[in-house]
């Protein structure tokens, strides 16, 4: 377990003088709660292994999502994310406090790597220290890091990291409609079902997440990469339908892992791009990831790059055993529909009119098609396989036939205004 509890011990230890230790009650009471019940981080899922080099890395990320709150933010080292300095409780001290934290642990290990040497050489006593400053060149010293306080005494190497265990609770509860399909998924396509739990890392299973950057859907597809594997246009788009994306996240998987031939970085290249690891791992001469986040400086393989994986294992690994981390967290029932493919365009709230079926749970069932459908802008689809609650499929094709001409078109409507696309990133 080397790595799993130092964020928590660290965080105890190191609170601001301002904070009182109550602020931090929930980290604390979950301490004393699953004390003796964690269970040990295993040496990997399936072919998903854990190198002895990536464990303090992955142990940083179980604490991320296990112990951490959204408003609870981890100030820590950006090379060696698992010496963790300190926390901000934002819900009590708003977020313009993490920037003040930053520079006063940027100030404590510019005083440290100024005196390491002379504590190395035995010309000054750690008792000279002050108890902030012991706390962190032990955190260093345990971690055989003391090398590294020269280079971690820099801002561009300390950042705040906000915690996800309320996120992870809640698209544990999300995944209880998808995760058992999405595993059939992966097994179907011959690949391991623990890439199922990619979303966790991607979206948190949030089915309306959009980047920055144009990536949508639990999968975080981009426009371009979608369009390779998926139908995305002005009338549907599979991005955002957890099901079609989790094909299309089994074709690419496939391809990652055929050109790489390492699961660690077919994974990584899930974020990064299957030539982007292709090139770290021609130039630093290793297909070992721990190797590449060591030494290779490719201009975009920053931070999350190259801790996807490791969060991938943490997330899967807290997932899995969540009664021990998390307690008793619900799961939503697993959806249940029959299929159908539209012969004819129709207009969405007519066709839910006919067929007597309720808006929210056919939009629960069908999150491909696109605002414009739903909006009456666009019809649905000839083609589009729509999905409808179990409960209506008995009488479902009577229904559909006894629905009058006028209401079932040939062509699908002229676009009133000019759509603007969203454009896709560069992408090494």
């Amino acid at each position: 377990m080397r790595g799993v509890h130092s964020a928590a011990a660290t965080l105890i230890c190191l609170l601001l003088p301002a904070l009182a230790s109550a602020d931090f009650y929930s980290i604390a009471q979950l301490d004393a709660k699953i004390q003796g019940r964690i269970p040990s981080l295993p040496e990997g899922y399936g072919p998903f292994v854990i190198d002895e080099k990536m464990r303090a890395r992955v142990g940083f990320w179980i604490d991320v999502y296990a112990k951490y709150h959204s408003w609870e933010t981890a100030i820590h080292d950006v090379k060696f994310p698992q010496l963790v300095y300190s926390a901000v409780n934002t819900k009590l001290h708003g977020k313009g406090a993490i920037e003040p934290e930053k520079r006063r642990v940027l100030r404590i290990l510019e005083e440290l790597a100024h005196r390491s040497p002379q504590l190395a050489e035995g010309r000054m006593k750690r008792d000279n220290l002050s108890p902030e400053e012991r706390r962190l060149y032990e955190l260093f010293e345990k971690q055989d890091l003391l090398g590294q306080l020269p280079a971690a005494a820099s801002a561009k190497r300390i950042r705040g990291q906000a915690g996800l265990r309320d996120g992870l609770e809640d698209a544990l509860f999300v995944s209880g409609r998808y995760l058992p399909r999405m595993e059939k998924v992966f097994e179907r396509f011959s690949l391991p079902i623990e890439i199922a739990y990619l979303p966790f890392v991607e979206s948190g299973f949030n089915k309306k997440a959009v980047s920055k950057v144009g990536a949508s859907g639990i999968w975080q597809f981009m426009p371009y990469t979608g369009k390779l594997y998926l139908r995305v246009d002005e009338e549907v788009d599979e991005r955002n339908d957890p099901m079609r994306a989790a094909e299309a996240a089994a074709r690419l998987m496939q391809q990652n892992f055929a050109m790489l031939g390492h699961w660690p970085l077919a994974v990584t290249a899930y974020n990064h791009g299957a030539v982007g690891m292709a090139r770290a791992m021609k130039e630093t001469g290793s297909p070992a990831l721990a190797d590449i986040i060591e030494k290779y400086e490719g201009p975009t393989f920053g931070f999350a790059s190259q801790n996807f994986y490791a969060s991938f294992l943490a997330a899967m690994h807290v997932a899995k055993n969540s009664e021990a981390y998390l307690g008793m967290v619900p799961r939503a029932r697993k959806l249940e529909f029959d299929e159908f493919v539209m012969p004819h365009y129709m207009d969405l709230h007519a066709f839910l009119e006919k067929l007597e079926i309720n808006e929210a749970e056919f939009r629960e069932l069908n999150p491909a098609l696109t605002p414009d459908v739903y909006k009456g802008k666009k019809y649905m689809p000839v083609g589009y396989t729509v999905r409808v609650p179990i409960e209506v499929r008995g009488n479902f094709l009577l229904k559909y036939e006894a629905i009058p001409a006028e209401f079932k078109f040939q062509e699908q409507k002229m676009n009133e205004e000019p759509v603007e696309l969203v454009s896709d990133r560069k992408i090494e």
